[in-house]
C-alpha cells in the first residue's frame, strides 16, 4: 500500500529543467497536485511513483504523454508605428501562440479596451497587431498576451498574464499648404537655403499662431517658382487630439492667411488614414 507518491516533472526539451515533489497518500480515489515553480510555456513529462511505508520507491511510471504544458508569462512589445490614428505593433514570437490580446489604455482619458488578436483586427499577421481608432497626439500605454496556443489551448488573464507596459503616443495631425511669397522672387538656391527655410518657417508659424492656438510647426516641403516668386509648399503640425480631424480639415477654415500683400494661393488638407488630399480651400 502506498504512503506517498514521488512526482518528478521535467521538461521535454531542457532534462536540466526537472524537479521532485512528494505528496502523501489519501483516501481519496483520486488526488491532485500543483506543481509551482515551473517555466512558462514549456510542455513537461510528468512521471509518478509510489513508496510504502518504508520509503521504498516503486519504479516511475513510463506513460510519455499526454504533456503537462505550461502557460506563456506575457508577451513582450518589441516595436510599434505609430500613425495619428493607428498603431501597428510588433509582438514577440512566442512558440506555439495562435491569438492574443492587446490592452490600450488612453492615458489622458482613462479609456481603456482590449483587442483580439487575429480575430479583433481585420489587418494582422502572425504577430502584428493593428490597433484603430485612436485620437492623435494623445499618449497611450500598452500589453500584450497570448490567449491561446496551438489553436486549442486557451487561457484566461490570470492563467496567461499581460507582459510588461510599452508606453508610446500617437503622432500629431498636419494640414500641407502652399503659399505664393509675393515679396520674394525665386531663385533656385533656395530649397537649400536654410537660413531663408529657418526665417520663412518661422514668419509662416506666427501667422498661422496669430490665428490658432493649435499651430504647433511649420515645416518646409518644397521651394519652387510661381512666375518669379517663391511658391512654398509647407507642412502644418497641429496639436488637436479630436480624431475626427483626421479625417476631415484640422481647423481648415480658420488658417487662412489673409494678408493680400504677403501671400496668396491654397492650403490642402490630407486624411491620414489613406494619403490623398481631403479638401481645398482658396484664398
Amino acid at each position: 500500500i502506498a504512503a506517498s507518491y514521488q512526482v518528478k516533472v521535467t521538461a521535454q526539451h531542457d532534462s536540466s529543467d526537472s524537479d521532485i515533489f512528494k505528496i502523501r497518500a489519501s483516501s481519496n480515489a483520486r488526488q491532485s497536485y500543483e506543481v509551482k515553480s515551473r517555466k512558462s510555456n514549456r510542455n513537461y513529462i510528468v512521471q509518478v511513483r509510489a513508496l510504502d511505508g518504508k520509503n521504498t520507491a516503486s519504479n516511475y511510471s513510463t506513460k510519455t504523454g499526454p504533456y503537462a504544458r505550461t502557460a506563456p508569462d506575457g508577451s513582450r512589445i518589441l516595436n510599434v508605428i505609430t500613425t495619428p490614428t493607428f498603431l501597428t505593433i510588433f509582438l514577440e514570437e512566442t512558440p506555439g501562440a495562435t491569438a492574443w490580446e492587446v490592452e490600450v489604455i488612453d492615458t489622458i482619458t482613462g479609456t481603456s479596451r482590449i483587442i483580439s488578436v487575429p480575430t479583433g483586427v481585420p489587418s494582422n499577421t502572425s504577430y502584428v497587431a493593428i490597433i484603430t481608432s485612436l485620437n492623435p497626439n494623445t499618449p497611450h500605454t500598452l500589453r500584450a498576451r497570448v490567449s491561446q496556443l496551438n489553436g486549442v489551448t486557451s487561457f484566461t488573464a490570470t492563467q496567461s498574464p499581460f507582459g510588461a507596459q510599452y508606453s508610446v503616443s500617437t503622432d500629431k495631425i498636419s494640414a500641407f499648404g502652399r503659399v505664393v511669397l509675393l515679396t520674394k522672387p525665386y531663385t533656385s538656391n533656395l530649397a537649400t537655403d536654410q537660413v531663408f527655410i529657418n526665417q520663412t518657417n518661422a514668419e509662416l508659424l506666427a501667422a498661422y499662431k496669430a490665428i490658432s492656438s493649435n499651430v504647433e510647426d511649420v515645416l518646409m516641403v518644397e521651394v519652387a517658382d510661381n512666375g518669379g516668386n517663391v511658391l512654398y509648399h509647407h507642412e502644418i503640425v497641429l496639436s488637436d487630439r479630436d480624431a475626427s480631424a483626421a479625417s476631415v480639415n484640422p481647423n481648415i477654415n480658420r488658417l487662412t492667411l489673409s494678408d493680400g500683400t504677403l501671400y496668396s494661393g491654397f492650403l490642402a488638407a490630407y486624411d491620414y488614414g489613406v494619403r490623398e488630399p481631403s479638401s481645398t480651400t482658396n484664398y
